[in-house]
Protein backbone atom coordinates (compact mmCIF):
# COMPACT_ATOMS: atom_id res chain seq x y z
CA UNK A 1 0.00 0.00 0.00
CA UNK A 2 3.18 2.38 0.70
CA UNK A 3 3.08 3.12 -3.49
CA UNK A 4 -0.54 4.79 -3.18
CA UNK A 5 0.62 7.68 -0.26
CA UNK A 6 3.55 9.29 -2.65
CA UNK A 7 1.85 12.06 -4.23
CA UNK A 8 -0.11 12.53 -0.75
CA UNK A 9 3.62 12.73 1.00
CA UNK A 10 4.53 15.19 -1.52
CA UNK A 11 1.76 17.75 -0.91
CA UNK A 12 1.40 17.46 2.42
CA UNK A 13 4.84 18.95 2.90
CA UNK A 14 3.95 22.18 0.71
CA UNK A 15 0.80 22.40 3.44
CA UNK A 16 3.40 21.71 6.22
CA UNK A 17 5.82 23.62 5.11
CA UNK A 18 3.51 26.72 4.55
CA UNK A 19 1.94 26.35 8.04
CA UNK A 20 5.58 26.34 9.48
CA UNK A 21 6.31 29.55 7.53
CA UNK A 22 2.71 31.23 8.63
CA UNK A 23 3.49 30.34 12.74
CA UNK A 24 7.77 31.46 12.40
CA UNK A 25 7.30 33.82 10.30
CA UNK A 26 3.62 35.19 10.72
CA UNK A 27 4.13 35.36 14.17
CA UNK A 28 6.98 37.82 14.61
CA UNK A 29 5.78 39.87 11.50
CA UNK A 30 2.22 40.32 13.16
CA UNK A 31 4.10 41.49 16.66
CA UNK A 32 6.37 43.70 14.67
CA UNK A 33 3.63 45.57 12.42
CA UNK A 34 1.75 45.75 15.86
CA UNK A 35 4.04 47.37 17.20
CA UNK A 36 4.55 50.04 14.64
CA UNK A 37 0.83 50.65 14.73
CA UNK A 38 1.07 51.39 18.47
CA UNK A 39 3.55 53.46 17.93
CA UNK A 40 2.65 56.05 14.92
CA UNK A 41 -0.99 55.40 14.68
CA UNK A 42 -2.90 56.66 17.44
CA UNK A 43 -5.70 54.87 18.59
CA UNK A 44 -9.12 55.30 17.27
CA UNK A 45 -12.31 53.15 18.59
CA UNK A 46 -14.05 52.30 15.64
CA UNK A 47 -17.72 53.00 15.29
CA UNK A 48 -19.40 50.62 12.38
CA UNK A 49 -22.28 52.37 10.35
CA UNK A 50 -23.82 49.84 7.73
CA UNK A 51 -24.83 52.82 5.63
CA UNK A 52 -21.39 53.53 4.82
CA UNK A 53 -20.58 50.01 3.44
CA UNK A 54 -20.55 49.91 -0.36
CA UNK A 55 -17.64 47.71 -0.66
CA UNK A 56 -17.20 44.23 0.91
CA UNK A 57 -14.15 41.59 1.07
CA UNK A 58 -14.41 37.83 2.55
CA UNK A 59 -11.69 35.69 2.92
CA UNK A 60 -12.11 31.90 3.11
CA UNK A 61 -8.43 30.15 1.47
CA UNK A 62 -8.64 26.89 2.51
CA UNK A 63 -11.40 23.94 2.22
CA UNK A 64 -14.14 23.45 -0.09
CA UNK A 65 -16.34 21.75 2.93
CA UNK A 66 -15.58 25.04 4.98
CA UNK A 67 -16.85 27.32 2.33
CA UNK A 68 -19.84 25.38 1.96
CA UNK A 69 -20.42 25.60 5.88
CA UNK A 70 -19.76 29.34 5.10
CA UNK A 71 -22.94 29.94 2.95
CA UNK A 72 -25.46 31.06 5.23
CA UNK A 73 -22.76 33.82 6.42
CA UNK A 74 -22.72 34.88 2.75
CA UNK A 75 -26.63 34.88 2.04
CA UNK A 76 -26.94 36.97 5.30
CA UNK A 77 -24.43 39.08 3.94
CA UNK A 78 -26.03 39.72 0.61
CA UNK A 79 -29.33 40.04 2.60
CA UNK A 80 -27.87 42.69 4.69
CA UNK A 81 -26.02 44.81 2.38
CA UNK A 82 -28.04 44.24 -1.17
CA UNK A 83 -26.17 47.32 -2.82
CA UNK A 84 -22.99 46.35 -2.28
CA UNK A 85 -20.20 45.25 -4.30
CA UNK A 86 -19.06 41.90 -2.76
CA UNK A 87 -15.48 39.99 -3.18
CA UNK A 88 -14.64 37.13 -2.33
CA UNK A 89 -10.59 35.93 -1.90
CA UNK A 90 -10.23 31.86 -2.05
CA UNK A 91 -7.50 29.13 -3.15
CA UNK A 92 -8.06 28.64 -6.55
CA UNK A 93 -10.01 26.29 -8.18
CA UNK A 94 -12.79 26.90 -4.95
CA UNK A 95 -14.24 30.06 -7.14
CA UNK A 96 -16.67 27.95 -8.99
CA UNK A 97 -18.45 26.49 -5.85
CA UNK A 98 -20.72 29.46 -5.47
CA UNK A 99 -19.82 31.07 -8.82
CA UNK A 100 -21.39 34.75 -8.58
CA UNK A 101 -24.54 33.39 -6.32
CA UNK A 102 -23.25 35.53 -3.43
CA UNK A 103 -20.55 37.68 -4.84
CA UNK A 104 -19.50 40.06 -7.35
CA UNK A 105 -16.23 39.31 -8.00
CA UNK A 106 -14.03 36.14 -6.95
CA UNK A 107 -10.30 36.52 -6.42
CA UNK A 108 -8.36 33.94 -6.92
CA UNK A 109 -5.03 32.95 -4.85
CA UNK A 110 -2.07 29.98 -5.68
CA UNK A 111 -0.21 28.74 -2.66
CA UNK A 112 2.37 26.45 -4.15
CA UNK A 113 5.18 27.56 -1.71
CA UNK A 114 6.96 29.99 0.00
CA UNK A 115 8.29 32.18 -3.02
CA UNK A 116 4.44 31.79 -4.47
CA UNK A 117 3.07 33.18 -1.42
CA UNK A 118 4.87 36.22 -0.90
CA UNK A 119 4.44 36.92 -4.42
CA UNK A 120 0.89 36.66 -4.49
CA UNK A 121 0.74 38.41 -1.17
CA UNK A 122 2.16 41.81 -2.06
CA UNK A 123 -0.19 41.69 -5.44
CA UNK A 124 -2.84 41.23 -3.54
CA UNK A 125 -2.61 44.30 -0.86
CA UNK A 126 -1.95 46.23 -4.68
CA UNK A 127 -4.94 44.74 -5.48
CA UNK A 128 -7.05 45.55 -2.56
CA UNK A 129 -5.51 49.18 -1.25
CA UNK A 130 -6.78 50.08 -4.71
CA UNK A 131 -10.30 49.02 -4.49
CA UNK A 132 -10.69 50.76 -0.59
CA UNK A 133 -12.56 48.27 0.64
CA UNK A 134 -14.85 49.18 3.46
CA UNK A 135 -15.43 46.20 5.14
CA UNK A 136 -13.15 42.85 4.87
CA UNK A 137 -14.30 39.94 6.75
CA UNK A 138 -11.65 36.96 7.32
CA UNK A 139 -13.08 33.26 7.93
CA UNK A 140 -10.14 31.46 8.35
CA UNK A 141 -9.06 30.67 11.92
CA UNK A 142 -5.88 30.24 12.11
CA UNK A 143 -3.85 32.17 9.30
CA UNK A 144 -1.37 35.11 10.07
CA UNK A 145 -1.11 35.20 6.08
CA UNK A 146 -4.50 36.22 5.92
CA UNK A 147 -4.95 38.42 9.06
CA UNK A 148 -1.69 40.71 7.76
CA UNK A 149 -3.55 40.94 4.70
CA UNK A 150 -6.99 42.26 6.01
CA UNK A 151 -5.12 45.21 7.82
CA UNK A 152 -2.23 45.64 5.08
CA UNK A 153 -5.66 45.81 2.69
CA UNK A 154 -6.63 49.30 4.13
CA UNK A 155 -10.44 48.12 4.63
CA UNK A 156 -12.12 50.68 7.03
CA UNK A 157 -13.52 48.04 9.31
CA UNK A 158 -11.90 44.45 9.56
CA UNK A 159 -13.29 41.52 11.46
CA UNK A 160 -11.53 38.06 12.43
CA UNK A 161 -11.39 35.43 14.64
CA UNK A 162 -9.75 35.76 18.44
CA UNK A 163 -7.89 32.34 19.41
CA UNK A 164 -5.81 32.68 22.38
CA UNK A 165 -1.93 31.77 21.26
CA UNK A 166 -2.42 32.79 17.67
CA UNK A 167 -1.16 36.21 17.49
CA UNK A 168 -3.23 37.39 15.07
CA UNK A 169 -6.58 39.16 16.27
CA UNK A 170 -5.16 42.42 17.14
CA UNK A 171 -5.26 43.97 13.76
CA UNK A 172 -9.28 43.45 14.04
CA UNK A 173 -11.42 46.30 14.72
CA UNK A 174 -14.48 43.57 15.69
CA UNK A 175 -13.03 39.98 16.84
CA UNK A 176 -15.38 36.83 17.09
CA UNK A 177 -14.41 34.51 19.85
CA UNK A 178 -13.43 31.06 18.84
CA UNK A 179 -15.37 28.44 20.47
CA UNK A 180 -14.79 24.73 20.20
CA UNK A 181 -18.03 24.10 21.70
CA UNK A 182 -19.75 25.96 18.59
CA UNK A 183 -20.33 24.96 15.40
CA UNK A 184 -18.57 26.87 12.51
CA UNK A 185 -21.21 27.63 10.63
CA UNK A 186 -22.45 29.57 14.14
CA UNK A 187 -18.76 31.03 14.26
CA UNK A 188 -19.28 32.17 10.81
CA UNK A 189 -22.69 33.72 11.22
CA UNK A 190 -21.14 35.77 14.17
CA UNK A 191 -19.21 37.89 12.31
CA UNK A 192 -22.24 39.61 10.86
CA UNK A 193 -23.48 39.87 15.06
CA UNK A 194 -20.35 41.26 16.46
CA UNK A 195 -21.01 43.74 14.02
CA UNK A 196 -24.33 44.45 15.24
CA UNK A 197 -26.22 42.73 12.03
CA UNK A 198 -29.19 40.65 12.02
CA UNK A 199 -28.69 37.20 10.90
CA UNK A 200 -30.79 34.33 9.46
CA UNK A 201 -29.61 30.80 11.02
CA UNK A 202 -30.17 28.59 7.99
CA UNK A 203 -28.51 25.21 6.60
CA UNK A 204 -25.87 25.51 4.43
CA UNK A 205 -26.96 26.26 0.38
CA UNK A 206 -26.21 23.98 -2.00
CA UNK A 207 -23.19 24.51 -4.69
CA UNK A 208 -23.63 25.63 -8.15
CA UNK A 209 -23.88 23.33 -10.85
CA UNK A 210 -24.62 24.58 -14.73
CA UNK A 211 -27.29 22.74 -15.90
CA UNK A 212 -28.49 19.10 -15.64
CA UNK A 213 -28.21 18.40 -19.21
CA UNK A 214 -24.49 19.15 -19.80
CA UNK A 215 -23.30 17.77 -16.51
CA UNK A 216 -25.45 14.67 -17.08
CA UNK A 217 -22.65 13.94 -19.46
CA UNK A 218 -20.64 12.90 -17.99
CA UNK A 219 -22.09 10.04 -16.74
CA UNK A 220 -23.13 9.16 -19.77
CA UNK A 221 -19.43 9.07 -21.01
CA UNK A 222 -18.32 7.03 -18.41
CA UNK A 223 -21.17 4.62 -18.91
CA UNK A 224 -22.25 5.25 -15.56
CA UNK A 225 -26.26 4.16 -15.20
CA UNK A 226 -28.82 5.28 -12.41
CA UNK A 227 -29.16 4.51 -9.29
CA UNK A 228 -26.04 5.08 -7.54
CA UNK A 229 -23.90 5.67 -4.61
CA UNK A 230 -21.14 8.29 -4.61
CA UNK A 231 -18.09 7.12 -2.24
CA UNK A 232 -15.24 9.45 -1.51
CA UNK A 233 -12.38 7.26 -0.01
CA UNK A 234 -10.72 11.20 0.13
CA UNK A 235 -9.66 13.63 2.27
CA UNK A 236 -7.72 17.32 1.55
CA UNK A 237 -4.25 17.73 2.08
CA UNK A 238 -5.53 19.90 5.31
CA UNK A 239 -5.45 16.56 7.28
CA UNK A 240 -4.85 13.13 4.98
CA UNK A 241 -5.25 11.74 8.54
CA UNK A 242 -9.23 11.91 8.52
CA UNK A 243 -9.39 8.71 5.95
CA UNK A 244 -11.18 5.81 6.93
CA UNK A 245 -9.00 3.07 5.72
CA UNK A 246 -8.61 1.63 2.32
CA UNK A 247 -9.65 -1.54 3.53
CA UNK A 248 -12.78 -0.43 5.18
CA UNK A 249 -13.95 1.06 2.32
CA UNK A 250 -13.06 -1.50 0.45
CA UNK A 251 -15.45 -3.75 3.09
CA UNK A 252 -18.45 -1.33 2.54
CA UNK A 253 -17.89 -1.08 -1.60
CA UNK A 254 -18.31 -4.78 -1.73
CA UNK A 255 -21.08 -5.28 0.30
CA UNK A 256 -23.24 -2.43 -1.44
CA UNK A 257 -21.99 -4.58 -4.59
CA UNK A 258 -23.22 -7.95 -3.19
CA UNK A 259 -26.37 -6.97 -1.73
CA UNK A 260 -27.24 -3.79 -4.94
CA UNK A 261 -26.03 -5.32 -7.84
CA UNK A 262 -28.50 -2.88 -9.73
CA UNK A 263 -26.34 0.19 -8.36
CA UNK A 264 -23.46 1.82 -9.77
CA UNK A 265 -20.89 2.68 -7.41
CA UNK A 266 -18.79 5.95 -8.07
CA UNK A 267 -15.72 6.44 -6.72
CA UNK A 268 -14.53 10.47 -6.88
CA UNK A 269 -11.47 12.92 -6.22
CA UNK A 270 -9.21 15.52 -7.40
CA UNK A 271 -7.05 15.55 -9.96
CA UNK A 272 -4.20 15.36 -7.31
CA UNK A 273 -6.22 12.08 -5.34
CA UNK A 274 -6.32 10.46 -9.06
CA UNK A 275 -3.06 8.15 -8.16
CA UNK A 276 -4.80 7.39 -4.74
CA UNK A 277 -8.21 6.68 -5.98
CA UNK A 278 -6.93 4.57 -8.81
CA UNK A 279 -4.50 2.66 -6.48
CA UNK A 280 -7.19 1.69 -4.35
CA UNK A 281 -9.66 0.46 -6.97
CA UNK A 282 -7.02 -1.69 -8.67
CA UNK A 283 -5.52 -3.55 -5.41
CA UNK A 284 -8.89 -3.70 -3.69
CA UNK A 285 -11.60 -4.14 -6.12
CA UNK A 286 -9.95 -5.16 -9.15
CA UNK A 287 -13.13 -7.60 -10.10
CA UNK A 288 -16.39 -5.67 -9.33
CA UNK A 289 -18.07 -4.33 -12.54
CA UNK A 290 -20.19 -1.94 -11.19
CA UNK A 291 -17.41 0.38 -9.50
CA UNK A 292 -16.14 3.46 -11.76
CA UNK A 293 -13.03 5.12 -10.82
CA UNK A 294 -14.28 8.99 -11.78
CA UNK A 295 -11.47 11.11 -9.63
CA UNK A 296 -10.00 13.30 -11.87
CA UNK A 297 -12.33 13.32 -14.34
CA UNK A 298 -14.85 16.11 -13.44
CA UNK A 299 -14.70 19.79 -12.59
CA UNK A 300 -16.98 21.13 -9.49
CA UNK A 301 -19.49 21.65 -11.38
CA UNK A 302 -19.75 17.98 -12.68
CA UNK A 303 -18.65 16.92 -9.44
CA UNK A 304 -22.05 18.43 -7.48
CA UNK A 305 -24.11 17.23 -9.95
CA UNK A 306 -23.16 13.77 -9.54
CA UNK A 307 -23.45 13.94 -5.63
CA UNK A 308 -27.13 16.00 -5.79
CA UNK A 309 -27.92 12.94 -8.22
CA UNK A 310 -26.78 9.93 -5.85
CA UNK A 311 -29.32 7.05 -3.54
CA UNK A 312 -26.47 7.64 -1.24
CA UNK A 313 -23.24 9.51 -0.68
CA UNK A 314 -20.37 7.42 1.72
CA UNK A 315 -16.88 10.13 2.72
CA UNK A 316 -14.26 10.81 4.94
CA UNK A 317 -14.65 14.31 6.73
CA UNK A 318 -14.48 16.48 3.46
CA UNK A 319 -16.11 18.85 1.05
CA UNK A 320 -17.62 16.31 -0.91
CA UNK A 321 -20.05 15.48 2.31
CA UNK A 322 -21.04 19.04 2.75
CA UNK A 323 -21.83 19.49 -0.57
CA UNK A 324 -23.90 16.13 -0.40
CA UNK A 325 -25.61 17.29 2.79
CA UNK A 326 -26.54 20.71 1.23
CA UNK A 327 -28.29 19.32 -1.67
CA UNK A 328 -30.60 16.64 0.76
CA UNK A 329 -28.67 13.92 -0.37
CA UNK A 330 -28.51 10.87 2.19
CA UNK A 331 -25.16 11.04 3.84
CA UNK A 332 -22.76 8.52 5.74
CA UNK A 333 -20.00 10.22 7.23
CA UNK A 334 -16.74 9.33 9.31
CA UNK A 335 -15.13 11.54 11.61
CA UNK A 336 -11.79 10.89 13.82
CA UNK A 337 -9.52 13.27 13.95
CA UNK A 338 -11.30 15.82 13.64
CA UNK A 339 -14.56 17.40 16.20
CA UNK A 340 -18.50 16.86 14.50
CA UNK A 341 -19.36 19.29 17.13
CA UNK A 342 -17.32 22.15 14.96
CA UNK A 343 -17.62 20.27 11.40
CA UNK A 344 -20.72 18.13 11.00
CA UNK A 345 -22.24 18.54 7.96
CA UNK A 346 -25.32 20.51 8.27
CA UNK A 347 -29.40 19.38 7.01
CA UNK A 348 -30.04 16.46 5.24
CA UNK A 349 -30.65 12.95 6.21
CA UNK A 350 -27.10 11.53 7.64
CA UNK A 351 -25.09 9.11 9.81
CA UNK A 352 -22.30 10.40 11.52
CA UNK A 353 -19.92 7.40 12.76
CA UNK A 354 -17.47 8.81 15.37
CA UNK A 355 -15.47 6.82 17.87
CA UNK A 356 -15.09 9.48 20.64
CA UNK A 357 -11.89 7.65 21.71
CA UNK A 358 -9.65 9.38 24.39
CA UNK A 359 -7.43 11.12 22.00
CA UNK A 360 -10.05 12.17 19.64
CA UNK A 361 -10.52 14.80 18.56
CA UNK A 362 -6.99 15.31 18.30
CA UNK A 363 -7.13 18.77 15.30
CA UNK A 364 -6.45 21.40 17.44
CA UNK A 365 -6.45 25.42 16.41
CA UNK A 366 -3.98 25.84 19.05
CA UNK A 367 -1.66 23.63 17.33
CA UNK A 368 -2.13 25.39 13.77
CA UNK A 369 -4.49 22.02 12.82
CA UNK A 370 -1.20 19.76 12.60
CA UNK A 371 -1.46 16.21 13.72
CA UNK A 372 0.95 13.85 15.47
CA UNK A 373 -0.91 9.94 16.05
CA UNK A 374 0.51 8.37 18.16
CA UNK A 375 -2.30 5.55 18.19
CA UNK A 376 -2.09 4.49 14.62
CA UNK A 377 -5.94 5.97 13.55
CA UNK A 378 -7.54 4.29 16.29
CA UNK A 379 -10.45 6.62 16.47
CA UNK A 380 -10.88 5.13 12.35
CA UNK A 381 -9.81 1.88 12.15
CA UNK A 382 -11.23 1.30 15.30
CA UNK A 383 -15.41 2.24 13.44
CA UNK A 384 -16.92 -1.46 13.19
CA UNK A 385 -17.62 -1.81 9.63
CA UNK A 386 -20.82 -4.14 10.50
CA UNK A 387 -22.67 -1.17 11.53
CA UNK A 388 -21.65 0.80 8.58
CA UNK A 389 -22.68 -1.49 6.53
CA UNK A 390 -26.04 -1.76 8.41
CA UNK A 391 -26.58 1.81 8.19
CA UNK A 392 -25.75 1.75 4.09
CA UNK A 393 -28.56 -1.18 3.53
CA UNK A 394 -30.86 0.29 5.29
CA UNK A 395 -30.51 4.02 3.15
CA UNK A 396 -30.76 1.74 -0.06
CA UNK A 397 -33.54 -0.40 0.47
CA UNK A 398 -35.26 3.06 1.79
CA UNK A 399 -33.83 5.50 -0.97
CA UNK A 400 -34.58 3.22 -3.95
CA UNK A 401 -36.84 5.68 -6.11
CA UNK A 402 -36.34 8.84 -4.29
CA UNK A 403 -34.54 11.88 -6.11
CA UNK A 404 -33.85 14.19 -2.99
CA UNK A 405 -32.46 17.57 -4.55
CA UNK A 406 -36.38 17.83 -6.02
CA UNK A 407 -37.25 17.76 -2.04
CA UNK A 408 -34.35 20.86 -0.99
CA UNK A 409 -35.99 23.73 -0.55
CA UNK A 410 -33.60 27.33 -0.70
CA UNK A 411 -34.27 28.97 2.47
Amino acid sequence: MAELFIVDKKRNMKLNTLRYLDRKLGIPLCNSLYFFKKIFFRYKRIKFDRKKVKKILVIKIWGMGSIVLASPLFKNLKENFPEAEIWFLTKSGFESIYSNKFFNHTETIKLKGFLSAVWNFLKLIVKFRRNKFDLVIDLEIVSRYTALLSYLSGAKIKVGFEITGQNKDKFYDFKVLYHESKHISEMFLNTLKTLGLETVPRNPLPPVFANDTEEAFILKKYGVKKPYVVININASELAYQRRLAPEQFSLIIKNISDFFPEYSIILIGSKEETNYVGGFKNVFLPEIRNVFDLSGKTNLSELFFIISEARLVISNDSGPAHAASSFGVPLIVFFGPESPTIYAPQGGEKTIFYSRIHCSPCISVYKDKKIKCQFDAECLTGIDVGKINKKVLEYLKNNRDKNHRNNFKEI
